[in-house]
């Protein structure tokens, strides 16, 4: 390890600057798998429109009766593209030096940064009041009270899954092998402990992007930013909870990449010269929108989960 010493004649020990930094502690962000990213050539402030209709009918044809038409009924969604981030840090030329510091890494965790804000915007979309449509995604999604949020205890995994599976199929939810599950780190442990007798592994790489394992005939990712809140706020279906139900956690079940997210760029990072300094300003950053539009909505779940069980 390589290393410099400074010869400061009023330090009674001369002092030790190590070359290595320490590593932070950084979190899975799964959105960059599961969300569809397709989305390209805007700029800030852009909004962009999609249109959907509603569905037609078949209608029993009498010979010699004239034929009535539907009337197209046309509808639009926007995404606008107004999120802009950005992760700025100054190294003076003095500074660089004498501290040795590694650009790398701190490039590295600025840019970390920046996806962990896009992240938790997307991830924040399932639950917003124009998210994803509930289809009965709480406590009666087991088969227990309705307007309830879920525990999910490791006695209720396997209910809950199926439960899910049930909902996605009767609401005519394609499955293209792409259904997934977004959960929390201790749903995610409570099911390597609950289904490790019958062959479930967890994924060597769920530390690195988030993917846990196929589990029940999903996908399963974990994510430490998946929206919390009053359970009211969360699921429009729950309307209250258990006594100590006081907040929520959303998980997700359905088909993945039905998150729109626009990105004006990926992070980009950008050196400034300081005019009145010795130095540059290092600058990451990144412009972007989100929105779940309003068919895609009916293909997920937005399962409100008891504080407790997350």
């Amino acid at each position: 390890m390589g290393r410099v010493v400074t010869n400061d004649v009023s330090a009674a020990i001369p002092e030790i600057w190590l070359e290595a930094l320490q590593q932070n502690l950084y979190k899975t962000l799964v959105s960059f798998d599961v969300a569809n990213f397709a989305l390209s050539d805007v700029k800030y402030g852009d909004t962009l429109r999609s249109n959907y209709f509603g569905n037609l009918s078949a209608a029993t044809y009498t010979p010699g009766t004239p034929l009535s038409a539907t009337n197209l009924d046309f509808a639009m969604d926007s995404l606008v593209v107004s999120a802009y981030k950005h992760c700025t840090f100054y190294i003076d030329d003095v500074e660089e030096l004498q501290s040795i510091p590694k650009v790398k890494a701190l490039t590295e965790e600025a840019a970390y940064q920046i996806k962990n804000k896009v992240d938790a915007h997307v991830m924040g979309t399932i639950y917003k009041s124009d998210g994803f449509v509930n289809f009965g995604a709480d406590d009666g999604l087991i088969g227990g009270t309705a307007h309830r949020p879920i525990s999910a205890g490791s006695a209720n995994l396997i209910n809950i899954f199926a439960g899910a599976a049930q909902k996605l199929a009767e609401n005519n939810v394609e499955n293209m092998g792409d259904w997934i599950a977004i959960i929390t780190p201790k749903i995610a442990f409570n099911i390597a402990k609950k289904a490790t007798s019958v062959g479930f592994q967890f994924a060597d790489s769920a530390l690195r992007n988030g993917w846990v394992g196929d589990f029940m005939g999903f996908k399963v990712y974990m994510s430490n930013n998946l929206p919390s809140g009053k359970c009211s706020a969360i699921s429009p279906t729950i309307s209250g909870g258990a006594v100590s139900a006081t907040s929520c956690k959303s998980i997700y079940f359905g088909r993945s990449k039905m998150i729109d997210v626009a990105m004006q760029r990926t992070p980009t990072l950008q050196v400034n010269k300081c005019e009145d300094k010795l130095g540059y300003n290092w600058i990451t950053s990144v412009v972007w929108g989100a929105n779940v539009f309003t068919r895609n909505r009916s293909r997920g779940l937005n399962v409100g989960v008891q504080s407790g069980y997350y």
